[in-house]
């Protein structure tokens, strides 16, 4: 990606003579009754925007076409800011910062390809709020190559809407995309790259994701690509592998690895740690597999590491998420069929999920916590898990949401959810649990996501091309600044 604005192509540059005239106007106070959802009658338009705006430019992204730029240095006090949207319903706010030199910087981004938009600089002054006259751009077609994903909504009134991050993964690495879609299923972002996870930034200005490095001895990297154009940047450290998450501004925390000669089994075992990788590339471990379970006491899981055939992979930790209210991680370990949840603070273990070795006894009356996860988020109840294949799912991939009782340490089943065609997933895959208390099935070989109410009922469909898998996919309300990742 090139470097700044040279990323971008200039489409206009705002508040040129010939637009003087039509920016000199005052908007009628009266006609905001009938305005519908447009904000410009809340404002006044400068008679002389340069003056409370000063100089505008608006460039589009070269590489991706969907996604403008807005920078201008306001031209007296105030509070800045900016709403776009379609033309005559300027109404989303649009993320902003203010840089060093006083000038601002605006996004606009989610946008539909090949689509007219309007956009309106705002500054609220102890005086007086002034709007621009509409700024207008087209966004461009998208490239014929991005995959083709299909949507269907099957209960408009009880969807979540919102923003979906799937990364489409093929064998062919041309044809391996990011992609961000809105709540039509429409593509509004897209980035070349073959992934595991990509995520949104706390700020909301940049794409993080992941390489998909899978060796104790590998230098792997976290890529954070800036929305605006500008360069991206890499974290790096030894064996990060499998997933990622923001934790707190420029901290990731990953998985690493832990290798070591075993006394008690006689053989290399390939344990795993909890890490955060900083701005600087200093590297914190914050909890490791070998200070709470003995390789002795655990069955060991096929697999070696590239870097040492002789060392067996012990807990194949997979799923990554951090619960900013708790200041805690959970972490799901398929050879163990284990969850985890590890104290960010002190790296304790706070407990363990399993059929074996649990912290948590089974409810009377209820089904065995048995499951093969693949992904693990806190509820409101307790634990959803994705459930590669067990017997809970009658041999299918689905949702497993369990009932914890902390203070009993009893578990419960809940309930299931499986496609209607009990489609099966043994790598990859995830579930989430949506703000408006639906769920995600993420089938990530057979490349299709299911959004289902808490009772199971099918609300949504995405399909990836056949032939394309799904690294984690997940969702997101909106694409402002994350409350909690």
């Amino acid at each position: 990606m090139n470097g700044g604005a040279l990323g971008y192509t200039v489409v206009m540059r705002m508040f040129c003579p010939w637009l003087l005239a039509l920016m000199a106007c005052t908007s009628d106070p009266a006609s905001s009754s009938d305005s519908g959802s447009d904000e410009r009658t809340t404002c006044v338009e400068p008679a002389d925007p340069a003056l409370v705006f000063g100089s505008v430019t608006v460039t589009q992204n070269e590489d991706v076409v969907t996604v403008f730029r807005v920078d201008w240095t306001p031209g007296m006090d105030g509070q800045s800011g900016m709403k776009m949207g379609l033309p005559g319903d300027i109404a989303r706010d649009v993320v902003t910062r203010e840089n060093e030199d006083g000038s601002v910087t605006a996004l606009w981004w989610g946008l539909q390809a090949s689509t007219v938009y309007e956009g309106q600089l705002i500054l609220e002054t102890d005086a007086q709020s002034y709007c621009s006259a509409p700024i207008s751009v087209e966004t461009g077609e998208l490239p014929s190559e991005l995959p083709d994903v299909s949507f269907s909504l099957e209960q408009p009134e009880a969807a979540a809407g919102g923003f979906t991050l799937m990364p489409v993964n093929s064998d062919d690495p041309n044809l391996s995309y990011q992609l961000i879609l809105d709540e039509e299923g429409q593509v509004v972002w897209y980035w070349k790259a073959g992934t595991l996870r990509t995520r949104l930034s706390l700020d909301g200005q940049a794409i993080w994701f992941n390489d998909r490095t899978y060796d104790a001895e590998t230098m792997a990297s976290i890529e954070r690509v800036p929305l605006d154009g500008s360069d991206s940047t890499q974290y790096q450290a030894m064996g990060l592998h499998t997933d990622f998450v923001e934790v707190e501004p420029g901290v990731i925390a990953s998985f690493g690895w832990d290798v070591r000669d075993s006394e008690e089994t006689g053989q290399q075992i390939a344990g795993e740690t909890i890490v955060e990788v900083h701005a600087d590339g200093s590297v914190r471990e914050v909890w490791n597999l070998f200070d709470h379970l003995d390789p002795a006491d655990s069955s060991m899981g096929a697999g070696s590491l590239p870097c040492c055939p002789d060392a067996q992979i012990w807990a194949h930790l997979n799923h990554l998420h951090y619960d900013r209210n708790e200041d805690a991680y959970y972490a799901t370990a398929r050879n163990l069929d284990a969850v985890f949840k590890v104290d960010r603070s002190s790296g304790d273990l706070v407990w363990m999920l399993s059929g074996e070795q649990s912290s948590f006894d089974v409810a009377e009356g209820s089904e065995p916590a048995w499951f093969d996860p693949h992904s693990a988020v806190p509820t409101e109840e307790g634990v959803l898990i994705y459930d590669t294949v067990s017997p809970l799912t009658n041999g299918c991939t689905g949702l497993s949401e369990f009932a914890l009782d902390e203070a009993n340490w009893t578990v419960s089943h809940l309930n299931i959810y499986t496609t209607e065609d009990c489609q099966q997933s043994h790598f990859m895959g995830n579930a989430e649990e949506l703000w408006n208390g639906n769920r995600t099935l993420v089938v990530a070989m057979t490349a299709q996501v299911d959004e289902v109410t808490a009772d199971g009922d099918l609300v949504a469909r995405w399909n990836a091309p056949l032939g394309t898998w799904l690294g984690f996919t997940s969702r997101l309300p909106d694409l402002g600044p994350i409350d909690s990742p």
